[in-house]
């Protein structure tokens, strides 16, 4: 993000992104309206090796219309109130170090700012957990959203991971793997794979929102 964005990010008031009322990005009304999630995200049947998947809410408005504003219109405030939502509402198992479903560069460098690791720094934060980009993107992909759910479960070659070069010390340590949204599981499950194959002890992904 261009600095005089940051600026104005700062100078405007806090816009609502489910009723658009001026003084918070959620406001008290639509936060009533998030369908959070009680219990663990079934894993597919096509991906035994998933790990856990966590998430905090439904992918749905408002929370739909938070990811939007934040991924595609720059709202970078928006990452706090997302990790504040994951962290009132997963239960979170014991872990060592947080991580992130990396990004893919031309990604980053087109939205300005790298928007899964901005909130999972928040979350980190607030889980008094290291975070550690420990993966990186090596090809692009098309888009999750984009896909039919029969296309996204059956080909796991949409998605190409590596680790950072050396790679990280990450046997034996347990991992909670973040991602915006968890839709099949099967990005999560690519990437928890590369870190299994590092010697993880135990990767458990988690995402502010499931789509259905």
């Amino acid at each position: 993000m261009l600095l005089w964005q940051w600026f104005d990010r700062l100078l405007l008031p806090h816009i609502c992104v489910g009723c658009g009322k001026t003084g918070q990005y959620l406001c008290v009304h639509c936060l009533d309206r998030v369908s959070f999630l009680a219990e663990p995200i079934p894993p597919p049947a096509e991906l035994p090796r998933c790990p856990q998947l966590l998430a905090a809410t439904v992918f749905e408005p408002p929370i739909s219309n938070l990811i939007h504003a934040y991924k595609y219109q720059g709202i970078t405030g928006l990452a706090a109130t997302a990790a504040d939502l994951m962290w009132q509402a997963i239960p979170f198992p014991p872990a060592d170090v947080l991580t992130t479903v990396p990004t893919h560069p031309s990604k980053v460098r087109h939205r300005g700012f790298n928007h899964t690791e901005l909130f999972a720094q928040h979350l980190a934060q607030r889980l008094s957990l290291p975070y550690q980009p420990l993966l990186v993107k090596t090809k692009p992909s098309q888009a999750q959203a984009s896909l039919t759910d029969r296309q996204a479960r059956l080909n796991p070659n949409h998605f190409h991971f590596a680790t950072h070069i050396p790679p990280p010390d990450i046997a034996g340590r347990r991992i909670l793997l973040v991602d915006d949204v968890i839709t099949t599981g099967s990005t999560v499950a690519a990437a928890a794979e590369v870190l299994k194959q590092l010697g993880a002890l135990k990767v458990t992904a988690v995402a502010l929102a499931h789509g259905q």
